[in-house]
Order: structure tokens, then sequence, then C-alpha cells
């Protein structure tokens, strides 16, 4: 796929003010997309890219946990901003945010995981007699 760039003189290389978050950026910090109608076929959006990525995060948690944001910031407080199992403080190195875990039969958040977690709870396949098991060949000294 063909990465898309203004052309150097391009008057939308200035930096411009986010209509999310109302601070200036400079431009390369807003998705630009093809548009016959736009300017050398390049439309530049008016939400800088980290606006952007949060409103689609909130829309997916919204969306696949029947989960408002408001919810998921309660929660994250209430769990001090840390992982429900080991504490760190950091879901991934991509977007620092804590994982959305929840049951898969019933869809009820349980908590906020970090990477980790929330990948080895699914290798688990959330078998609490699983985990027992491997709790139990940790422990057991041969």
């Amino acid at each position: 796929m063909r990465t898309l760039k203004l052309p150097a003189h391009d008057p939308r290389n200035a930096p411009r003010v986010c209509s999310a978050c109302n601070i200036e950026k400079p431009s390369a910090d807003f998705y630009l997309e093809k548009d016959r109608r736009a300017q050398n076929g390049i439309a530049q959006r008016s939400t800088c890219q980290t606006c952007t990525e949060d409103r689609k995060y909130k829309r997916f948690i919204e969306k696949t946990y029947n989960f408002t944001f408001t919810q998921y910031e309660a929660l994250f407080d209430k769990q001090g901003g840390k992982c429900a199992i080991c504490e760190s403080r950091i879901g991934n190195s991509r977007t620092g945010r804590l994982f959305v875990d929840h049951c898969h039969e019933t869809h009820k958040v349980r908590g906020l995981l970090c990477s980790n977690c929330n990948h080895g709870l699914g290798q688990f396949k959330d078998s609490p007699k699983l985990l027992q098991k491997a709790i139990h060949y940790l422990t057991d000294d041969k």
C-alpha cells in the first residue's frame, strides 16, 4: 500500500489545531486519505491521529463489551491504573491501555488486564481448572 504524502509546498503542511482536543499539532499528526474532490486528490483529517484512535477505541469497547468509556475510566481508577492480576501499569507498548477482560459466556466485564495477563487467561481458555493444574505443575517439587 502506498503511503500518502502532501507535496512539500502544500499549505496543509503547516501546524493545525485538532477539532477534537483543540491543541495545535504538526501536520504529520493528522491522517491523510484519498479524496478526488480535495486538492491534489488528498484530504487531511480535521482530528489528530491520537483523537481519532481514542474515538475508535471508545466505540470498539462500547460495541464489543456493551461497556461505556466512562465505565472503563471508573474501573481504571478503581484498579489504581494497574492490571487486576499482576498490577503492572501498562497494557502493551503500542497503546499503553489496559485490556477489557470479560467472561466469554456471560459477556460480563471482569476487570482491566495488561497484555500478558489477558493473553495468559486466553491461552488457558479462561478455565479455573486448567489454571489450577498449571499452579500445581509450577509448585510441584519433582
